[in-house]
């Protein structure tokens, strides 16, 4: 009986760390928390915003790029964090965005300065997807814009 009480407290101590390193960093009330990061890169901005013809086009790509692999059919996560949730590990702007797609996370880390500032369980980082042309990544980024569900 003993054992099976130990058991349990672990298994609900390891949960609890988990929805822990799941939150983002605390930041003032309404405060950015990604500012910091994202003031490091140049400011960009999605031509494809908003258009439900690019973001179907987008989603052909997530499939198409492997993206599903890692952060899920749907968004939702797997190995990787997911994209429909409000916490964002390097910064929610176009540009971080933008970048992290095209240079990877280590890249992307490099270049930057830029620090992880949300927490998920992630199993690696991210690769570089330089073969993808700029079009093609911001079809990509107005796909997942069209299923965050955060904010």
């Amino acid at each position: 009986m003993a054992k099976r009480g130990l058991k349990a407290l672990l298994l609900s101590s390891c949960l609890f760390l988990t929805y822990l390193v799941s939150l983002p960093v605390s930041s003032a009330e309404g405060e950015n928390p990604y500012k910091a990061n994202e003031s490091k890169l140049p400011p960009m901005k999605n031509p494809y915003e908003g258009d439900q013809k690019a973001a179907q086009e987008g989603r052909k790509l997530w499939f198409a790029n492997g993206c599903n692999g890692c952060h899920g059919g749907t968004g939702g996560g797997g190995m990787c964090p997911p994209v429909i949730n409000k916490v964002w590990v390097y910064g929610k702007s176009d540009a971080v965005l933008f970048d992290l797609i095209k240079l990877g996370s280590v890249e992307l880390r490099n270049k930057y300065g830029l620090v992880r500032i949300g927490r998920e369980n992630v199993v690696g980082d991210m690769p570089p997807f330089s073969s993808l042309s700029d079009e093609e990544i911001w079809k990509l980024i107005t796909y997942i814009r069209s299923i965050y569900k955060g904010d």
